[in-house]
């Protein structure tokens, strides 16, 4: 007989993906603009990057729930890394701080 429904989603479960949101600050404590910002997680997730805005933040939507390390590096060559969680259907904020 062909699988049911219940057959072809057993084991599996629906999870809600969230968002990270944060902001990056120079070493000064100011917003710090432009800022190439990178995720890495134990989750298989393609290259993803973005640059801050004016005010320093930075948004990552449809994240698998989990850990990441979040990179950040500013064309002046400074760099620094922070953890940061995603939860199941929320969002996760961090803030970063350059050395």
């Amino acid at each position: 007989s062909p699988p049911t429904v219940q057959d072809r989603c057993k084991g599996r479960i629906a999870v809600k993906q969230g968002s990270l949101q944060g902001i990056v600050r120079s070493a000064s404590g100011e917003a710090a603009a432009s800022v190439a910002v990178m995720l890495s997680g134990s989750h298989p997730t393609p290259d993803i990057a973005a640059l801050t805005g004016d005010d320093g933040s930075f948004r990552f939507d449809d994240l698998d729930p989990g850990e990441y390390t979040v990179i950040a590096r500013a064309e002046t060559g400074e760099s620094a890394l922070a953890t940061a969680s995603v939860p199941p259907g929320g969002v996760g904020r961090v803030e970063v701080d350059l050395a």
